[in-house]
């Protein structure tokens, strides 16, 4: 299994080029131009949140990611927080598993896995599915991008429900193609689960608001596995403003879609074969990868690295005023 890796920490390339004011984080796929944070009452930060706001934003976020009425959504504190309970839960719940996770993929899905005890096997195709207990798919895939078609997913779903498994669909970086996700059909089957970001596609990683999707029965038991208050009061404030939204939603999709072709224009000039792209980021491959992460970093732009895949790299969406220096990096 592939060592844990993350993007999104400065204090390396800080330590290593102290002389560097203000890097560019292109080392994580997270939008550029962030929801503007609304002003926020002062009862947010001295009062514990209530039900009430917890379901203004459930039912904002239902209708955001178009969740039909028997789905139920549980807010988390990240979806990293749902990828680190999930197998504790069914480790209490069914004693140790068989995890197949789709791979390469985040890393974070076998480390938690593992790291409860369970057994976890890197697959590549469906037939691979028949001897695990639980299959992890991440769609759009991080960090190639690499999409799977909806017939492909609603198959999965439907051989997991005849034989009684558990799926586990990643859709964090689903926003940017709503019609794409699978939680429109998610009601047909309860032994899937979808795991949404919030802080990816607003711009808001700060915030820590993601969401499980599921069957109701099933996230009740989750909820009170995971117990009260699983998000703050600001960010449930935040949320249920920014996913109703929608002028900012469609402004930023279509400008992250004419920028991923601009940056992909970019990268190819430089010498870089594109593996996979998607709206917040682009896997590239390169033999000199190790050499150009470096020069970038001389120049004040963090790029993702993989450590066990040393000819790629990933490079995080960037706006308009970071372009000139990401070109000067890589030209």
């Amino acid at each position: 299994m592939h060592k844990k890796e993350h993007g999104g920490d400065l204090t390396v390339l800080k330590k290593r080029h102290p002389h560097i004011k203000d890097p560019t984080d292109l080392s994580t796929g997270i939008n550029p131009y962030p929801y503007p944070i609304p002003e926020l009452p002062s009862a947010l930060f001295s009062a514990l949140p209530d039900a009430v706001l917890y379901q203004d934003l459930i039912e904002a976020a239902r209708s955001y990611y178009r969740a039909p009425d028997r789905v139920a959504l549980l807010p988390v504190n990240g979806a990293q927080a749902a990828i680190s309970l999930l197998p504790l839960y069914f480790l209490k719940k069914h004693g140790i598993l068989s995890a197949g996770v789709f791979s390469p993929t985040y890393n974070e899905y076998a480390h938690c896995f593992k790291a409860a005890g369970h057994r976890v096997f890197e697959i590549s195709v469906a037939e691979e599915t028949a001897e695990r207990d639980v299959i992890l798919l991440t769609n759009p895939n991080n960090p190639d991008g690499r999409r799977y078609a909806s017939d492909a997913v609603r198959a999965l779903a439907q051989g997991c429900e005849i034989s009684n498994k558990i799926l586990i669909l990643d859709e964090s970086f689903a926003d940017t193609e709503p019609a794409e996700s699978f939680v429109s059909s998610l009601g047909d089957y309860k032994n899937t689960f979808i795991l949404r970001s919030f802080g990816k596609f607003f711009g808001l990683a700060g915030v820590r608001l993601g969401f499980l999707l599921g069957a109701g029965t099933e996230i009740a038991e989750i909820s009170d596995f995971i117990g009260p208050w699983p998000v703050s009061g600001p960010a449930c404030h935040i949320g249920a403003q920014a996913f109703r939204d929608s002028d900012y939603v469609r402004t930023v999709i279509n400008r992250l879609k004419t920028e991923q072709k601009e940056r992909d224009a970019l990268l190819r000039a430089a010498g870089l074969e594109i593996i996979g792209s998607h709206p917040l980021f682009t896997y590239t491959r390169h033999r000199e990868a190790a050499e150009i992460f470096d020069r970038c970093a001389r120049n004040g732009v963090y790029v993702r690295q993989f450590v066990e895949r040393p000819e790629y790299l990933r490079f995080g969406a960037f706006h308009k005023a970071q372009s000139e220096r990401v070109r000067r990096a890589l030209l």
